[in-house]
């Protein structure tokens, strides 16, 4: 009896191994696969690591550039902001200083165009 309960748990478990053995073989084909595969993976994942570190410092550097020319707009236009004060509060109303600038700016304009004529006409 023993020994037929042996026989019978023996016939049950055959289809168990035999799946067991191909399941392992498949294991092998793919970890073999895997294996030959795996220099040509990790060689394309340093590319893109190579290039995503050339893009981050490419980033870096335009965004350096891009902050200091954004903080020099903003001292040029705060320090024009606070002669506007200044100027403002002197002469009580904003419109003088506009009728004053007016004739300036044709002054600076003037001496801009003479100073660019006689570098282009040296007088000898």
């Amino acid at each position: 009896m023993l020994v037929g309960f042996l026989v019978l748990a023996g016939i049950l478990v055959l289809p168990l191994l035999y799946q067991l053995w191909r399941t392992a073989e498949q294991l092998t084909i793919a970890l073999r696969t895997l294996n030959s595969r795996l220099p040509f993976i990790l060689k394309n994942v340093e590319d893109i690591t190579g290039n995503l570190n050339e893009t981050t410092t490419n980033v870096n550097a335009r965004v350096a550039e891009v902050s200091s020319a954004l903080q020099r707009v903003h001292g040029f236009l705060s320090s024009f902001q606070s002669v506007n004060h200044v100027v403002g509060s002197k002469q009580g109303k904003p419109l003088r200083f506009l009728k004053n600038a007016l004739p300036a700016l044709k002054g600076v304009k003037t001496f801009f165009r003479v100073l660019n004529t006689s570098t282009r006409n040296p007088v000898q």
